[in-house]
């Protein structure tokens, strides 16, 4: 939106309505909004003072009284056609599209050539997945029109996303469990319509256990449809999976449906049928995951957002059940020329059904040199199962954009305070005198944390590389991961 639509006053207060204008283009949007919220209460029908009070409202994060008082203006000036394009402005920005096409329609039959209505309604069109629509409505912008910068720059972001698209990834994690891996991967993928935006993924993971290594292999093709009206995008995979050692196969899919309420609300629902590699002894044992999540957040990156999540893991391999639930919320970015800041709370509570934590020896191993002082050492086999964890942590978040070509990211989880019922072995006898070896818990604090940082240069318009790096401490592990990916899309640079 651009402060040129709204008009000049002839018999303004240079008190108010102009040093809201004045506030709008210097960003003070809430100075600017109180400013013309106290001068519109002595002016209540004044149609000038209504529409600067509904565009000042947008900008103060003030949708539904801004929707509220374009209406009004509306309904005072209703053959205002640069009101009517201001409006449809705004609601496509707060994701009112059906609200905003006839609007558009209108205002483009009075002046079809309009560059701000016609990028208007291209953006709508992109958002909506209609790409070519909104490079017809670009190209038609004359070069002679303020937005026809902005049209380049869009048309460049349109081709991007449809054009067929490639990229290679190899990444590397090494752990104290011990348990190390390499993770070669190659995806590709193709906008061909809303309906029908394919990819295929195909990973060969390695596995160093000890002196032996292990080669699996992975490989996934799936289509993800977007449906413009309900707002509903619908993703689906289909794989196949070698396992790294036994050499069975089996198949792995997901499903999930992401439905999109008023501006950013959004619920997701996933179902997923994937492979269990984190742990040592789940390199060989086949473990396959069964996973089912409802999550429902709101993602407005300029302000609050945040996301409340259930999952439940269900492990087929010994028909077990691993519950979670988790959220977390960060606070408006704050802003300082190249770098953005954010910072948010989060909280995450984790138990199975059944605990896993078991004796690395067999017990006749065990008692040939016990020394009662000395804990048992166990394992999770093959699989971790947490006991009542709960993690309460602070979060991180800065983006870094040093350069045009440049971005670094880098985020932090860390547990402020964090316990679980942490499991522990020792020998007992039964009523026989037989001795076995027993599972007690005890309440353990510990402060699990996690990093990540990502360095991401454009090599060109079509061209990136990114670096990635991740460090993750639990109570039974730390974990270090590594990637390098290329990402190419197959745009050509003719005229669309």
């Amino acid at each position: 939106m651009f402060l040129y639509i709204i008009p000049g006053f002839a018999t303004e207060d240079p008190d108010s309505l102009s040093i809201t204008r004045d506030y709008l283009k210097q960003g003070k949007f809430r100075s600017a909004y109180k400013t013309i919220r106290l001068y519109s209460l002595a002016h209540p029908d004044d149609f000038n003072t209504t529409w600067l009070f509904a565009y000042t409202s947008y900008f103060a994060k003030h949708y539904r009284e801004s929707d509220m008082l374009y209406r009004k203006a509306m309904n005072e000036d209703p053959g205002n056609y640069y009101l009517r394009l201001d409006y449809a402005r705004m609601l496509v920005n707060i994701g009112s599209y059906d609200r905003a096409k006839p609007l558009l329609q209108s205002y483009l039959s009075y002046d079809s050539l309009d560059g701000t209505a016609l990028i208007t309604r291209s953006r709508l069109d992109y958002y909506e997945a209609n790409y070519n629509d909104a490079i017809t409505r670009l190209n038609k912008i004359p070069e002679s029109s303020d937005e026809s910068g902005n049209a380049g720059v869009l048309k460049q972001e349109i081709n991007l996303a449809k054009a067929p698209w490639i990229s290679a990834r190899l990444s590397y994690a090494t752990d104290d469990q011990p348990l190390q891996g390499f993770f070669p991967e190659m995806t590709a993928g193709w906008f061909l319509h809303p309906l029908a935006n394919v990819d295929l993924d195909i990973r060969v993971p390695v596995f160093q256990k000890g002196n032996n290594t292990f080669t699996g292999f992975w490989g996934e093709a799936g289509n993800k449809m977007f449906f413009a009206k309900p707002r509903i995008r619908l993703d689906a995979h289909l794989g196949i999976l070698k396992f790294p050692k036994k050499r069975s196969i089996t198949w792995t899919g997901d499903l999930s449906l992401r439905k999109t309420f008023l501006r950013n609300l959004e619920l997701n629902i996933l179902l997923e049928r994937s492979p269990y590699f984190s742990t040592v002894s789940s390199i060989d044992s086949n473990i396959i995951e069964n996973q089912l999540s409802l999550s429902a957040g709101w993602n407005d990156m300029n302000s609050w957002n945040g996301t409340v999540a259930a999952e439940v893991k269900n492990y087929p391999f010994d028909q077990n059940n691993v519950i979670s639930i988790y959220g977390w919320v960060f606070a408006p970015p704050l802003k300082f020329a190249a770098l953005e800041l954010r910072f948010g709370l989060g909280y995450n509570y984790s138990t199975s059904q059944k605990n896993n934590f078991v004796a690395e020896k067999s017990l006749a191993e065990i008692l040939t040199n016990y020394d009662p002082v000395l804990p048992i050492s166990g394992i999770y086999n093959p699989y971790f199962t947490p006991n009542d964890q709960n993690i309460a942590s602070v979060l991180f978040a800065a983006a870094i954009h040093p350069a045009r070509i440049f971005d670094i990211n880098i985020s932090a989880n860390l547990g402020v305070y964090s316990f679980a019922m942490v499991p522990y072995l020792y020998l007992d006898k039964d009523g026989s005198g037989n001795i076995y070896i027993s599972r007690g818990f005890s309440r353990e604090t510990y402060f699990p944390a996690r990093v990540n940082a990502s360095f991401v240069i454009k090599l060109a318009s079509n061209l990136r590389l990114q670096a990635d790096y991740e460090f993750s401490s639990t109570y039974y592990f730390i974990r270090h991961y590594v990637g390098l990916g290329l990402k190419a899309n197959l745009i050509h640079g003719g005229k669309n």
